[in-house]
């Protein structure tokens, strides 16, 4: 799990060297069994922006265990609709995945989606922001121990100050693996809180 987020920062900072005007967010959320953190940087354009960024996940449970790296690059406008950001890009995964008897290694290339809707403080005391994202990775998009994959989030974000916001999401996973007697599948969700910064 520390490789990973050192991983992540190298490759955040690195990108401080060659773009200017930037934009980063910082993001931890965390839950009853789980931890999730992430870096993105993000490129204002003059049809939109670009997305580029990642996160580490780490799941314990009873009789499942999962960690694995997420890496995603995104092309975005917020000009369709007041308010409104519509992004579509890739997700790729990493890591590994244990229930109970059966370990498998994940890896996938998804296509990704993800929306969202600001509302303003002249509709509401606090900024407010709203959010619902998927990916998805087909068995030819899949390789190491995955046949597929299916992710999606809902969410929801209460900015407290200009650039920092406290957020509570929805995640669900749904795998399929293949490894060790035959072929299992990592169904979960969780329920995570925390915070996100933008510098």
């Amino acid at each position: 799990m520390r490789k990973i987020l050192l991983f992540l920062l190298v490759f955040e900072f690195t990108m401080v060297g060659w773009c200017v005007a930037s934009e980063y967010e910082v993001g931890l959320t965390v839950g009853e069994h789980s931890i999730d953190g992430g870096l993105q940087y993000k490129k204002h354009t003059m049809n939109g922006y670009w997305k580029a960024g990642g996160a580490a996940l780490y799941v314990d449970k009873d009789n499942m265990e999962y960690k694995w790296l997420d890496m995603d690059f995104a092309v975005g406008s917020e000009t369709l609709v007041p308010g409104m950001g519509i992004e579509v890009g890739f997700k790729g995964f990493f890591g590994e995945a244990e229930k109970t008897f059966v370990s498998s290694n994940v890896g996938a290339l998804a296509f990704a989606a993800r929306v969202s809707y600001t509302f303003y403080r002249e509709m509401t005391f606090i900024p407010i922001e709203i959010y619902g994202g998927l990916a998805y990775a087909p068995e030819i998009l899949s390789f190491r121990d995955t046949e597929n994959v299916f992710t999606y989030t809902f969410g929801l974000a209460l900015y407290i100050v200009q650039n920092a916001a406290i957020v509570a999401e929805y995640n669900a996973y749904d795998m399929d693996m293949t490894s060790g007697p035959g072929d299992w599948e990592l169904y979960d969700n969780e329920f995570r809180f925390g915070l996100k910064l933008r510098f």
